[in-house]
Formats: C-alpha cells, sequence, structure tokens
C-alpha cells in the first residue's frame, strides 16, 4: 500500500496556485466514501461511469455500490476549477467544489437544504499543501460556521476531494452520521487511505471495484439503450422507473449476448441478478 504525506503550510498565492492545479480523475479514479455510528460502518464505493449530458451540460455518472447510502449522481469539473453536483431527483446541480477560495472566504454547501432540509456555511481557514501518490496537492481546511455543528471540519485535498467522502463536501456530520471517504484509488494505485471502520479500507474498495467490474461494467450507456455483453455467466433483470414500474424485464441472458434495454425518459433503475443469486444495480439517466 502506497502512501506518502509530507509536511504541511500555510499558502496562498494565487499565481503558483493556479500552475499547480490537480483536477478530479473523472475518468480512472474510484472512492471508497462511508458512513460510521449508528447505522455503521457502511460503505459504498464511487465508480465513474460513462459519461452523460444534462442540460446541456457534461457529466462523468457515479452509480453507488450500495444504494442504501446514496442514489445516483453525475459530477461535471469546469476549467475554472468549479465541481458541480446532480444528484438523483434534484430540480438543479449544485456547487460541490470551488478551488478558487482564499483564506478567510465562506463556502455555502448548496446540496445541504436539498438532502437535509438545512443550511450549513464553511469558512476556509487556510491552504496547505499535501503530497499523495508523488503529486504536491493543495489541501484547504474548513471550519464549520453553522451553530449547530459545533466547529466541525473538513479537508479537501486537489485531485481527490474532500476527505469525508467525494460526494460528501461540506457536509455536515451527525451524532449517529459521520462522514469519511476511506480509500482513493487513480489508475488502480492506492493514492490515499484512512483506516476507520474496517481494518484495510483498500482492499474493500478493491473488492467492491472488482465485483462490479465483473458485472456492471458490461453496461454501456448508447442513446436510448443499455447495451449488456455478458462473458461471464446467464443473468436476470429488470429495469424500472422513478416510481417503480417495470417497464422492461429479461430472463436467462446466456452469456456472450447482447442486449439493448429499452429506457424511458428520466431515471432508469436496472437490477440483475446473477447465477450465484447476488443483486447488482445500475441507474441511467435519458434525457
Amino acid at each position: 500500500m502506497k502512501r506518502t504525506l509530507t509536511f504541511l503550510f500555510c499558502f496562498s498565492i494565487s499565481g503558483i496556485f493556479a500552475q499547480v492545479y490537480t483536477p478530479l480523475p473523472l475518468q480512472n479514479g474510484a472512492w471508497l466514501q462511508g458512513l460510521l455510528g449508528l447505522i455503521g460502518p457502511m460503505y459504498q464505493a464511487q465508480i465513474p461511469g460513462s459519461d452523460t449530458i444534462i442540460g446541456g451540460q457534461t457529466y462523468t455518472n457515479f452509480y453507488p455500490s450500495q444504494p442504501v447510502i446514496s442514489n445516483w449522481f453525475a459530477i461535471r469539473e469546469t476549467p475554472g476549477h468549479q465541481v458541480f453536483i446532480q444528484y438523483n431527483g434534484a430540480p438543479t446541480e449544485f456547487l460541490l467544489y470551488d478551488f478558487n477560495l482564499n483564506p478567510g472566504d465562506t463556502f455555502l454547501c448548496e446540496a445541504c437544504e436539498y438532502l437535509y432540509a438545512q443550511t450549513c456555511e464553511w469558512k476556509l481557514d487556510s491552504i496547505g499543501f499535501l503530497t499523495f501518490g508523488g503529486i504536491t496537492r493543495f489541501a484547504y481546511y474548513f471550519t464549520s460556521l453553522s451553530p449547530n455543528y459545533g466547529g466541525q471540519q473538513d479537508v479537501w485535498i486537489q485531485g481527490i476531494g474532500s476527505t469525508k467522502g467525494l460526494s460528501y463536501a461540506a457536509v455536515p456530520d451527525f451524532p449517529d452520521n459521520i462522514h469519511v471517504l476511506g480509500c482513493f484509488e487513480q489508475a488502480g494505485e492506492i493514492i490515499f487511505t484512512q483506516p476507520t471502520g474496517p481494518p484495510d479500507p483498500c482492499a474493500l474498495l478493491t473488492n467492491i471495484s472488482e465485483r462490479q467490474e465483473l458485472v456492471m461494467n458490461f453496461l454501456q450507456q448508447q442513446n436510448s439503450g443499455i447495451l449488456w455483453n455478458s462473458s461471464k455467466f446467464k443473468i436476470h433483470g429488470v429495469v424500472t422507473d422513478l416510481l417503480g414500474q417495470i417497464t422492461y424485464s429479461f430472463n436467462g441472458l446466456e452469456s456472450g449476448k447482447n442486449l439493448a434495454l429499452p429506457l424511458t425518459k428520466g431515471i432508469n433503475c436496472i437490477t440483475i441478478q446473477g447465477e450465484n443469486g447476488q443483486n447488482w444495480t445500475k441507474k441511467a439517466w435519458v434525457d
């Protein structure tokens, strides 16, 4: 397991900041984010899927390995170093990260009102350096300004995301609901890990990634359909809409066969069962 950590010091010169900016690896990254507390530890892998266009903007789809924690979401990063997220069913996108902030600036968690019906504001205390995966990255240290959350802290690392989890930036922790980024991999290499919960969260991420690759990576969005190319075993499955109504089903698809799944507009939920009885769920957005 490779993890390199160098010393931290404060930094705020915007010129150099612009030169060394590290974007999120939305094509070959893998995140393991979790919830600790009364319902945990419970972890899910966040593995990027195909790109999709929503409202004229191109996003990268993320399909959770554990739907209990969160639903489908999509992320896009702008040339101006801002990251936006679109949640399943949300009326609009939300600003998730803003890497243009300077110490003393505040950041409002736009998604918090939608997710938790609460307002949560953060103050950027300082910007420092951390080195992970051989890359020196800027780290942003925030403290919550919301009185309900007692000065909680969050750390954003360029090219990795929040130490709370990729999609949990600026989200407050609750007594029974603590957010944590357990592991981050890029191109199969372990870059960052926080050993909370399971003894080796990166091993858990690898296991989930391999399991998803075995089945889910054969799903490729093609216009209004999904193409399945199974070379492993027979599968069964259904496609449902947001109301849970079955729009399509298939049974006993043989190895090596292709199946175009007709999808309806909006969110489609594809549930697949393998011969071993294990289920996989993937969501697809159709404009």
